[in-house]
């Protein structure tokens, strides 16, 4: 009898000590008691929601003038090539194929006092530049290197590849295609001074190499490299012509 007394206050003790126990940690951590008691609603841990990596991205503006993807191309196209203001030829001693050049005859926020943007309004054709065989700028040309000039002349440039910022769907001859073509290939490739007998500043001229552009473009092996005096055009600008030629080259 005894024996079995303490058996049972050695169990009673063992359970006190268990339940001292848990209600220790309990003290410590509500959420063991939580768990172990099964007579309360589990606490409900709220679902962590992912969160997707920020993407920044260098959107270009409306109205700001880009030296990097305009003014660049379009003095290289018109200004800077073989037999005048290159590297090597170095016409009157002027050379045009970078911006600390360019720079040189540019005063910045005063296309009045800049040398460069003086050349392009000269009522002179002798004075004038680009000069003859290879066509003056346009008034949109023109417009567009003295705004560039009034915004500070900077050496700025911006992200034109980001899908966000390139559409090419229904792409237009006279939106889209003709500006970047004005840019960058009509120095060389105009009605006057056509080089290899292109003329982009028409829709006839430009449906005819329309099949050649993209490889020409992206610099493709089996094609001539186009724009050959400079680097490729922005991605954005490949994909909106390839995007034309591909929607069937219309004269949209």
């Amino acid at each position: 009898m005894k024996t079995t007394l303490k058996g049972l206050s050695f169990l009673m003790l063992v359970l006190v000590s268990i339940w001292s126990c848990e209600h220790e940690v309990a003290k410590v951590n509500p959420m063991y008691a939580a768990i172990r008691d099964t007579t309360t609603t589990p606490p409900v841990v709220p679902p962590v929601t992912p969160v997707d990596p920020v993407t920044v991205v260098n959107a270009c503006s409306v109205d700001t003038v880009y030296f990097a993807s305009q003014l660049y191309p379009l003095i290289l196209s018109s200004c800077a090539m073989a037999k005048c203001h290159d590297n090597i030829t170095k016409a009157e001693g002027v050379v045009l194929t970078d911006y600390a050049n360019i720079m040189r005859y540019v005063s910045a926020g005063s296309p009045t006092n800049s040398k460069l943007y003086k050349s392009l309004i000269d009522s002179d054709p002798g004075n004038r530049m680009p000069r003859l065989p290879v066509a003056p700028f346009s008034q949109t040309q023109i417009d567009l290197v003295a705004k560039w000039i009034r915004q500070g002349a900077k050496n700025n440039s911006c992200n034109t590849s980001s899908v966000t910022n390139c559409d090419t769907l229904k792409m237009s001859f006279v939106t889209n295609v003709s500006p970047i073509l004005q840019i960058s290939c009509t120095g060389c490739h105009n009605a006057t001074s056509p080089s290899g007998n292109i003329n982009l500043t028409t829709y006839a001229g430009t449906k005819v190499i329309a099949s050649r552009l993209s490889g020409s473009l992206n610099h493709l092996a089996g094609y001539i490299a186009m724009p050959s005096s400079t680097v490729k055009l922005s991605a954005c600008d490949i994909n909106k012509i390839s995007a034309w030629v591909n929607q069937g080259a219309l004269n949209n």
